[in-house]
């Protein structure tokens, strides 16, 4: 079983790339993408801007990252 990852959801439902998807939540592109490839831990300031950009619900986002 595949564990979800909010990034590459974002990916293939909006049809955007990483870097849109960076400059929408205003974050480095090496950032985003380190957190989609699961190198480094999503933030709690990157899964509010997720949240608020593109309307997910913050728990599920902060549950789904594993963001402590």
């Amino acid at each position: 079983m595949n564990e979800r990852n909010i990034i590459e959801e974002l990916m293939i439902e909006k049809h955007l790339t990483l870097h849109q998807i960076a400059k929408l939540i205003d974050y480095d592109v090496a950032v985003v993408s380190r957190v989609k490839n699961r190198i480094q831990k999503m933030s709690h300031r990157m899964a509010f801007k997720i949240s608020q950009v593109f309307g997910y619900d913050l728990n599920e986002v902060m549950m789904i990252e594993n963001v402590e």
